[in-house]
Formats: C-alpha cells, structure tokens, sequence
C-alpha cells in the first residue's frame, strides 16, 4: 500500500493508505476483463452455496476465460472485495488472506532465536 495525504487544513491532513496492485491500476485491466458488459448482479449472488451455487459457478465460467484473472484476484485480495472476483469467491477469499497471514507469522517466528526447528529444547 502506498500512502498518501488527504486534502484538508494543514494541521489536519492524514496519511492513509491505498491500495496499488502489484498488477497496475484497476483502470488498466480492468477493460479486457470478460465480464466486461455482463450483468453485474451474475457476480453478486445472494449466497455463495445451496440456490445459489449455479449462479456462483456461472460467474466463475466467465472468470476461467478471462484474460486478466490475476490481476482480478489479486485487486480483490488487496481490496477485500464482496462477490465473486479472479474466479473467487467472498469466502475463498477470505481463507486465501487467513492462509496467507498464518504463512507469514509462521516465517517470522521460525526467524526468532528459540522457535522452529533450529529450537533447541531444554
């Protein structure tokens, strides 16, 4: 994320961060998507299993043929997205963070004296 500054009273400016995929700005992508031109409510089921499963596996038909897919994926992942993008959905994505997160604490603590498998026990 790189931060900016939001515009206002010199005293009261904020630094906040935005998000900037490592794929480019949504702009540049985001035009040679498939599903550029199909409904939009395709990619926003009201439930991602039971009903609405065959909707949910429709929105991910025109995910697999999409050229831009990862770049997709990943803008959703950065931006924490609700419905079905790079041929996820919501909750998929949700495990995909999660998965990610434990990945890195793992790292981090396997670099600190005294944990992982370079541990000695006493």
């Amino acid at each position: 994320m790189s931060p900016i500054l939001l515009p206002g009273p010199a005293r009261r400016q904020r630094r906040v961060a935005v998000p900037r995929s490592v794929h480019g700005s949504p702009w540049d992508w985001m035009p040679r998507s498939a599903c550029r031109g199909t409904d939009t409510e395709l990619f926003f089921p009201a439930a991602e299993a039971g009903r609405a499963l065959p909707q949910v596996w429709a929105a991910k038909a025109v995910c697999d043929r999409c050229e831009v897919r990862s770049s997709c994926l990943s803008y959703a992942l950065e931006t924490m997205q609700h419905g079905i993008w790079g041929g996820t959905t919501t909750d998929e994505r949700i495990a995909m963070r999660r998965s990610q997160a434990g990945q890195l604490t793992g790292a981090r603590l396997a670099r600190r004296p005294g944990y992982g498998a370079s541990a000695q026990r006493h």
